[in-house]
């Protein structure tokens, strides 16, 4: 059985936040989100941050994205959304959740995922921060 967790972007800010703050969140805890591109901590830069708390999955700036419990050729963890692409060949497709399963689609066609496909995909980003990466394909 697969491990459920999520991870979520706050679209406002376009960042995503990772499951053990989305777990601090359904435990009634505040959380403290900020903008990407002050990560670096530059000197003498206003830092802008929100606070959030409730449940993430009723949070209307949050969109919520389930792991698929599988791990691309890095041991990275593949979420829906995410933007994978094929070791061999290169083509590049995007993971969707649909009708209770994963699959990876390019737009017109699309399959199933599979455990043992881990040697055979990387992650190269998300269809919310790299959207680009799927119209280089084309």
């Amino acid at each position: 059985m697969r491990e459920i967790k999520y991870r979520a972007l706050y679209k406002p800010y376009n960042v995503m936040i990772p499951w053990a703050q989305i777990e601090a969140m359904i435990d009634g805890k505040q959380i403290i989100v900020q903008k990407k591109e002050l990560w670096a901590g530059k000197p003498n830069e206003q830092v802008e941050y929100e606070s959030l708390r409730g449940n993430p999955f009723h949070h209307i700036d949050l969109i919520m994205l389930e792991y698929t419990g599988l791990k691309n050729k890095n041991g990275k963890e593949i979420y829906d959304g995410d933007i994978c692409k094929f070791v061999k060949g290169g083509a590049i497709f995007k993971c969707i959740f649909n009708l209770g399963r994963f699959y990876l689609s390019d737009g017109l066609c699309g399959f199933y995922m599979k455990e043992d496909w881990n040697e055979e995909v990387e992650v190269i980003g998300n269809i919310y921060e790299n959207p680009e990466l799927l119209k280089e394909k084309s």
